[in-house]
């Protein structure tokens, strides 16, 4: 089994073309054909199945799919690993942020980091999970900063926590509910969620259940967050956010939290990974970096590097 068919197998299922594949990878569309029925023939399946649309992985391909992306994953780590060691500060780090730390320590963190690793490529995506469980998985991403609780972790990902951060019930201004000062006021208001349930996006279930009060209605699920702002700015639903975002969107848009105190449990946000994997040096300083603005409250930048680790 050969590491250029099986990063083959993953090209040809990103791209659903045998052709576009091959043009990818620098092949003859014959030679990609011939390597891909060589290791479906040592494996005795078929790994590829034609669609309408294309070529796509059969159940065989899907399945050796996962165990190829960590693979290739290692593959690369090791080869980070070995450039770090000369002296060589390149390669890739990729990682998914919440809102509450994408506005707040996570600017701060890559200033520094990129000071340091002008080199390094970065690539930052929006999610939380369980959203990116299967992304850590399959080492399409090298950490998460996310809410999640540790019970609902699998053994395979480890989590750390990082800080936690207030949570606002949020409307447009002048919503006739705008100065609601107790929960049952709230109760026929429609909902936007910026994840599905059981994400910290739809928090407030649980909130209305320690209430004994109806479960919440739910006019729509966006994880689009620049849409779910226009969204409440522009109707009368409400939503959740985590205070620090809010307060750093606040300005753009004619929003205001309602003012229930005390009601909504904190946004613990942590650093979540795939425990079997051993993040490269330029991971391990990115964290370092994302560790301190978190340990400091998002406040100035020191003059020396944090620890690794």
């Amino acid at each position: 089994m050969k590491l250029k068919t099986l990063n083959a197998l993953r090209v040809i299922q990103q791209s659903g073309s045998l052709r576009a594949a091959a043009q990818t990878l620098n092949l003859t569309q014959p030679a990609l054909t011939v390597a891909i029925r060589q290791l479906e023939d040592e494996l005795g399946v078929q790994l590829l199945e034609r669609t309408n649309r294309g070529v796509r992985a059969s159940r065989y391909g899907e399945q050796l799919l996962e165990h190829a992306e960590r693979i290739l994953g290692e593959v690369e780590r090791a080869r980070q690993h070995i450039a770090h060691m000369r002296g060589q500060w390149t390669g890739t780090v990729r990682f998914s942020a919440s809102p509450a730390s994408s506005m707040t320590i996570v600017p701060l963190a890559l200033q520094s980091f990129f000071r340091d690793h002008p080199e390094v490529r970065v690539e930052c995506s929006y999610g939380v999970f369980p959203n990116v469980a299967p992304q850590l998985r399959s080492d399409a991403l090298d950490f998460a900063l996310t809410p999640v609780a540790e019970r609902d972790l699998h053994t395979d990902l480890v989590c750390e926590p990082l800080f936690a951060g207030e949570v606002l019930i949020v409307c447009r201004q002048g919503h006739p509910l705008r100065a609601a000062t107790r929960l049952p006021q709230l109760r026929d208001v429609s909902w936007v969620y910026a994840t599905p349930s059981p994400g910290p996006g739809a928090v407030i279930e649980r909130v209305f259940r320690q209430h004994d009060l109806p479960h919440p209605n739910v006019a729509m699920v966006c994880e689009s967050l620049l849409v779910l702002l226009g969204v409440v700015a522009r109707t009368d639903h409400m939503t959740t956010l985590p205070a620090g975002f809010f307060r750093q969107m606040r300005p753009a848009w004619p929003l205001q939290a309602v003012p229930i105190p005390d009601l909504l449990p904190d946004l613990a946000v942590h650093i979540v990974r795939r425990r079997e994997a051993s993040p490269t040096p330029v991971v391990q300083d990115l964290l370092g970096w994302i560790r301190h603005y978190a340990s400091t409250g998002n406040g100035a930048e020191p003059s020396v590097a944090p620890a690794r680790g």
